[in-house]
């Protein structure tokens, strides 16, 4: 027994990550959306490409499955089960649409469309809503699903002549169950989304957000009639001054999930003017701060975070755009991280074979999947 004071708590063992390389498959350009799936009652994979008006499901052996052909540009994708079918979800063409298990179009959602009007911007202006539309943020850059007050829904986000409505809450038959709106002084106005950062509470009431760009130091818990329950502090550190001055890039937009560290309910959020990513509880406590860059200082610009599950736990990994991924337990240790030569654009958790796995999908079109599992040091 010790001499003085109570005996010191043992820390946790520390994991080591075993990692395996499963596959390597290819799309025509940067990743847009990425996801693993069960499709057709096999395991999946499910992609799109910036750029291109087509996604593609394969096995994760290889084995095309189909290619759905959308009218426009595809800048947004995820999956949901609505009724017991899996369902594909993609933004295009300032549309929702929702894919079959089959790859045929269930139904399509219009996303409310402003004026457009461009008359008297400066040339300037006019080039910045060009740069704007080529990646993505005057059509529906974002999309999100799960469960609203128990019915299964879908969020989207759109930018420019989308977004005179505001963030839209669909049904899973594809119509509008409402639109984030707030009015102040009887004016009403659209909660104004910071970039895609946006999800849906893991509680199932509320969707979370972070409303403006000047406030990336909160998350707003958001009920269905656009009212804000809580506001919830979160500490990023923030980049040296100018360290924020990027230049715009596909996918560099920052990422909010929500999600489930063993019983606790979370979120895990990260932006590319800070050089941390940080998770907080839906208590208010923040739980962990995690810096995932190459070299002290260096900008990481987080494209994507998914909170998955690692040998039975909760775990995290997260894509950034100098090409690093980062796998980190719910006590914000690192299991490992490696990089590539090319910007990470999307990530995801899954299921390969009965083994935790997750996807990357990189800025140069190639998609890796890797199985991993997890053995005390």
């Amino acid at each position: 027994m010790p001499w003085f004071g109570k005996k010191k708590q043992e820390e946790p063992p520390v994991s080591k990550l075993l990692v395996a390389q499963y596959k390597e498959y290819r799309i025509p350009g940067p990743t847009s959306g990425l996801a693993f799936c069960t499709l057709q009652g096999r395991e999946a994979i499910c992609a799109s490409a910036l750029h291109s008006k087509k996604i593609s499901a394969v096995t994760m052996t290889g084995g095309g499955l189909w290619n759905f052909k959308a009218n426009d540009s595809v800048f947004s994708l995820a999956t949901a089960n609505f009724g017991g079918e899996d369902v594909v979800i993609a933004g295009s063409g300032g549309k929702v649409l929702a894919i079959s298990e089959n790859g045929e179009k269930l139904w399509q959602y219009a996303m409310p469309q402003g004026s457009g009007v461009m008359a008297g911007l400066s040339s300037a202006a006019v080039g910045l809503h060009e740069l704007q539309n080529e990646i993505g943020y005057e059509d529906v850059y974002h999309i999100a699903t799960g469960k609203l007050n128990g019915d299964e829904v879908v969020v989207a986000v759109a930018g420019g002549i989308y977004m005179t409505e505001g963030p839209q809450v669909i049904t899973s038959e594809g119509e509008q169950r409402c639109a984030l709106k707030t009015k102040t002084l009887g004016i009403t106005r659209p909660i104004q989304i910071a970039g895609c950062l946006l999800d849906l509470s893991p509680v199932g009431n509320a969707i979370l957000g972070m409303v403006n760009y000047k406030a990336y130091g909160k998350v707003s818990v958001i009920s269905e009639e656009a009212k804000i329950i809580k506001d919830l502090k979160v500490h990023i550190d923030q980049a040296r001054k100018g360290g924020g001055d990027l230049p715009l890039q596909d996918k560099r937009r920052g990422k909010l999930v929500g999600g489930k560290f063993g019983d606790k309910n979370v979120f895990v959020v990260g932006t590319p003017i800070h050089l941390s990513v940080a998770a907080v509880s839906l208590d208010g406590t923040q739980l962990w701060s995690y810096f995932p860059t190459r070299a002290i200082g260096s900008m990481s610009g987080v494209n994507d975070i998914k909170i998955g599950s690692l040998s039975g736990k909760s775990a995290v990994v997260v894509g950034c755009s100098d090409g690093s991924v980062h796998v980190i337990d719910e006590a914000g240790r690192r299991l490992d991280s490696w990089g590539y030569p090319v910007p990470v654009t999307n990530v995801d958790w899954g299921m390969i074979e009965g083994k935790d796995a997750v996807a990357i999908g990189l800025y140069d079109g190639r998609i890796l999947t890797y199985t991993m599992k997890t053995a005390l040091t």
